[in-house]
């Protein structure tokens, strides 16, 4: 089985090594801005990463309208299109919208990427918000069964709004203390540890990520929002505070 790889950003490279380590598996892969190096990967055009039987998306959600503009007439019916766009409404719509007539379509949330995969994605979460076709249901029984993923289940909805909380807050207040320019103390008590980790974190992904997160997820605002009116309505209180 041949597996196209299209995006060779830092997840992309991964996809394509990890799978590329399965013997059964032929992977190729295509970027249209960057070139690379990798293990058992042939670096080819796009209508070669087509023609195979699925295709990984491993592009940024504003590229998805334009990519698959160009993808869709060279795609077979048969072929497999995976998504793993960390939001799921939108990725779904503009799949869709994309791609209106095609018959076999995956749409996933890989919770994992290079660095809390170095140890192997076995064990690792794999969140799948709709499946189009047989195909689609055979690659999610691979994942469970020689990825060894654990496979969870959810709407693209539910998936958004677990995310708002769980991930676009989480980098959001990452990106707060990076600005505000929290740095290591002599003085730093072990939970001044957690702070520097966590601005620590903004610096590993690309900006491309944080906005997907943040403007891609359509509930992302409003757990934003609540956050900054908490913090806001806790300043205040301090200070009208005296001891």
């Amino acid at each position: 089985m041949k597996i196209g790889i299209i995006g060779l950003g830092n997840f992309g490279q991964f996809a394509a090594e990890t799978l590329a380590q399965d013997a059964s598996l032929e992977v190729v892969a295509f970027d249209a801005n960057a070139s690379a190096t990798l293990k058992n990967v042939r670096i080819v055009e796009l209508a070669d990463v087509a023609a195979a039987d699925a295709v990984v998306l491993c592009v940024p959600l504003s590229a998805y309208s334009s990519l698959l503009a160009e993808l869709r007439p060279l795609l077979k019916p048969e072929t497999l299109v995976v998504d793993i766009c960390s939001v799921k409404v939108e990725a779904e719509k503009r799949l869709r919208a994309g791609l209106p007539d095609h018959q076999n379509l995956l749409t996933t949330h890989p919770m994992f990427g290079p660095n809390s995969a170095k140890n192997g994605i076995a064990g690792l979460t794999l969140v799948v918000t709709s499946t189009d076709g047989e195909k689609a249901e055979t690659a999610v029984q691979y994942c469970q069964d020689t990825l060894k993923l654990k496979i969870m289940r959810m709407t693209a909805e539910e998936h958004d709004q677990e995310m708002a909380n769980v991930h676009a807050l989480t980098f959001f207040i990452a990106r707060g203390l990076t600005d505000t320019g929290v740095e290591t103390s002599a003085f730093q008590p072990p939970s001044f540890q957690r702070l520097l980790d966590l601005s620590a974190l903004d610096k590993h992904h690309t900006e491309e990520l944080f906005l997907t997160m943040e403007v891609g997820n359509p509930y992302a605002r409003s757990a934003r929002e609540k956050f900054v009116r908490t913090l806001q309505e806790i300043n205040d209180k301090l200070n009208k505070e005296t001891i």
